[in-house]
Formats: structure tokens, C-alpha cells, sequence
């Protein structure tokens, strides 16, 4: 399994605790154990099979650290949890709103690329990225207006009741507010 440089240190330093918290919120439909990738993915353009990629690699966003890439012939972005669906409630659990919002505007940035694969739904469009930008921004505010987890998720899905996938809210504050336990 390839990773980025850092994701696996990352993965054994805290993988297990990871998933232990998974299991709790997931029950068996969480992994049954950590796998740590083997080999190192090196940034920059790769051909691989033929096909160009551009490995990218992003910290303090969705997570601490993040791959995304670009399919630079096809015209893809690859950005996986760096954008959410417009449908969809966002994982805010990593803590990183205000860069997270840097790194979603150096996304919009990149000209041409109107397609984008994410992680929990089928391709969007260029607007995923603004909705992204919307949502990351409000819950940075409930954030700063919540004292508990319960607060921060019960504010975060009243201001937008219509988005799907509504455990990721509930798993964002139970990371959020872990310390506060």
C-alpha cells in the first residue's frame, strides 16, 4: 500500500486509537485492524501506466495530512476529503478550519480542472469547492460558539438540515471535543 510521506509514522502513532473510536461509533463495520502502508508516494508528476499524475500533498486541512491529485491530461482533481459533495455534511473533526479554507482556495485556483473525484460521493463540480468553502466556514463559527460536543453538532445540523451523512457531524465533535471528555 502506498501513502504519502508522514501518513504511515502517522497511522501507527495513531491508528489504533483511531480505530478504537471507530468501533465504538461503527461497531463491526469498522476496520478490524490498522494497515500500515508499506511504500511512499513522491510528490510532483509521476507517469505511471502511461497515465501523467500530479501527487499533491496538503497539511492542516480535512486531516492533518492529505494526498490529492491531479490528472493533469484528463483534466481531473483528485481531492478526496478536501472537498465534500454539496449534498453532504463535511468531517470537520481535524480542526484546521482556517487553513483548511487556504488550501480550498489554492484548489480553486487551479484552472481547467471541472471535474473532481471526492471521497464519499460521486463526482462534483467546480461549485463543491465554494460549498465546501460555505459550510467550513460556518462550522468554524459554531465551533467558536459551542462549549461541548453536543452543542456543536446539534448547531451544526440545524444550520444545514438538509445535508446528508449527518454521523460525520457527530463524529467531527466527538474528535473536536475529545479532551473535554
Amino acid at each position: 500500500m502506498f501513502a504519502l510521506d508522514g501518513v504511515a509514522d502517522q497511522i501507527q502513532a495513531r491508528g489504533e486509537a483511531r480505530l478504537d473510536g471507530l468501533r465504538r461509533t461503527y461497531g463491526d463495520r469498522a476496520a478490524p485492524k490498522v494497515t500500515v502502508p508499506t511504500e511512499t508516494i513522491t510528490e510532483g508528476l509521476q507517469q505511471i501506466d502511461g497515465v501523467t499524475y500530479d501527487f499533491r500533498r496538503f497539511v492542516d486541512a480535512e486531516s492533518d495530512l492529505q494526498l490529492a491529485v491531479l490528472l493533469p491530461e484528463q483534466k481531473v482533481l483528485m481531492a478526496f476529503d478536501l472537498v465534500f459533495s454539496p449534498n453532504q455534511h463535511a468531517f470537520t473533526g481535524g480542526n484546521h478550519f482556517d487553513h483548511w479554507l487556504i488550501v480550498l482556495e489554492s484548489l480553486k485556483a487551479l484552472q481547467g480542472y471541472d471535474r473532481i473525484v471526492i471521497g464519499h460521493d460521486n463526482p462534483v463540480d467546480r461549485f463543491a469547492i465554494d460549498s465546501t468553502m460555505a459550510y467550513i466556514k460556518r462550522a468554524q463559527e459554531i465551533r467558536a460558539a459551542s462549549a461541548d460536543a453536543k452543542t456543536y453538532s446539534e448547531n451544526l445540523k440545524a444550520a444545514f438540515p438538509n445535508l446528508q451523512l449527518a454521523r460525520f457531524v457527530d463524529l467531527s465533535a466527538s474528535y473536536l471535543y475529545a479532551a473535554h471528555h
